[in-house]
């Protein structure tokens, strides 16, 4: 039996870390909410065993780390992080637009009296 951890590392060179200086860390500052998206490469940096259990961890390293800054791309690659992600599970991720900010709600009942749609009988 085997499982996976992360090194809760990135890398100390800047050639390697995308995330190192000011421009990602205001992003990240801006909008502490917001998803972003970024391409990683990682490398194993451990493997434990527990001699009792038989169980086997390995601890993964990120060894590169580069993070998308153009929101079409980002869509591009978090879409394919989907199908990956369908591929390994078997289940599907469903297409739901996101809402756009500002837009109004459609009311499906506006304009519509209480006594005109009560979910009962029309007469």
């Amino acid at each position: 039996m085997s499982d996976t951890k992360l090194k809760g590392a990135l890398p100390k060179d800047d050639e390697a870390n995308g995330l190192a200086g000011s421009e990602w860390a205001n992003r990240l500052l801006d909008d502490p909410q917001k998803q972003h998206v970024a391409v990683i490469t990682f490398v194993t940096a451990k493997k434990d065993t527990d001699f009792a259990s038989g169980k086997v961890t390995a601890t993964a390293q990120i060894t590169r780390i580069e993070p998308v800054a153009d929101e079409a791309e980002a869509q591009v690659l978090l879409n394919k992080l989907f199908d990956l992600a369908s591929a390994r599970t078997g289940r599907t991720q469903l297409d739901i637009p996101e809402p756009v900010k500002g837009a109004a709600v459609l009311d499906l009942n506006a304009g519509r009296g209480d006594d005109d749609f009560d979910g009962g009988d029309a007469a």
